[in-house]
């Protein structure tokens, strides 16, 4: 897609002209941007090579299934353990065991991105903030999960979800004192596209308490609510604020699966730093 075909509401930006995107992520926090698409944040040739190994099973941890029981059935698979909820883990993680994989995982991790994933997000975060960026931690010390890896195979997708249903989960206790965690904001690398499919949408509904804006875990766009495609390619990064905008992906497709690293984040409460997890 040429970038005269992007929606004119998503913020496009390079990596090596972002001197003037300060408040970027602000933009995106308070709502009036829906999404930023930064290109070129690893060449395609990097991301090819770290796909290729991905699929062949070469990076040192296993991976961790979130939909149904069954490793054999085709689900969205994660390197790392998520912070997220999923089907098989409604109430998301246990914290004692989030913290404790979150610091293997990291040292597993190490060596495997170049410049290294937490490292270079957090420049570009910085970047788009103008405020100190770092690694958040809970009341104990203990850091939270700086990297996740997912895996889309062929047949999946996410349906239209936004995150601020779920913020009350106990991981994200100490994180409730210290952020907007009503302004949680998401990012990730595109590592692989898949051979069709896979858009990424992020619609103009938003979160109200106790309301749903979509009924349908449907995984096609759902036209008659107003939307953006953030089309992003092998190596380009998006953000969004993807706690409180309902966002999607579309269903896989082809043989090719859709990869991605990436993590969520929030300012702190008097906005004098941004704190990132996964």
């Amino acid at each position: 897609m040429d970038e005269a075909e992007v929606d004119p509401r998503v913020r496009v930006l390079t990596t090596d002209a972002l001197a003037g995107a300060t408040g970027t992520l602000a933009a995106i926090a308070d709502g009036s941007v829906p999404a930023a698409l930064i290109r070129g944040v690893y060449e395609p040739a990097q991301t090819a090579t770290w796909a290729a190994a991905l699929e062949r099973g070469e990076f040192p941890a296993p991976f961790q299934i979130r939909d149904v029981p069954d490793p054999s059935v085709p689900q969205i698979r994660t390197l790392g353990l998520a912070i997220s909820p999923s089907d098989l883990y409604p109430g998301g993680p246990d914290p004692e065991r989030y913290h404790s994989a979150a610091v293997d995982f990291r040292a597993r991790a190490e060596g495997f991105f170049e410049p290294p994933f937490p490292e270079r997000v957090q420049s570009i975060l910085a970047a788009l903030s103008g405020v100190p960026v770092e690694l958040a931690a809970d009341d104990e010390g203990r850091p939270y999960g700086a990297l996740t890896i997912r895996s889309m195979p062929p047949g999946c997708g996410l349906p239209p979800h936004c995150e601020n249903h779920y913020m009350h989960i106990a991981i994200y206790t100490a994180l409730r004192a210290r952020v907007r965690l009503e302004q949680k904001i998401g990012f990730f690398c595109v590592l692989q596209t898949p051979s069709a499919g896979g858009r990424f949408v992020v619609y103009d509904d938003a979160y109200a308490p106790g309301e749903f804006a979509f009924r349908t875990r449907s995984l096609d766009i759902v036209p008659d609510h107003p939307h953006v495609v953030v089309p992003a390619r092998a190596g380009d990064m998006v953000v969004l604020a993807s706690g409180a905008r309902y966002h999607q992906v579309t269903r896989v497709e082809g043989e090719r699966s859709r990869w991605s690293v990436g993590g969520f984040g929030a300012f702190a409460s008097d906005m004098s730093r941004f704190y990132h997890w996964a």
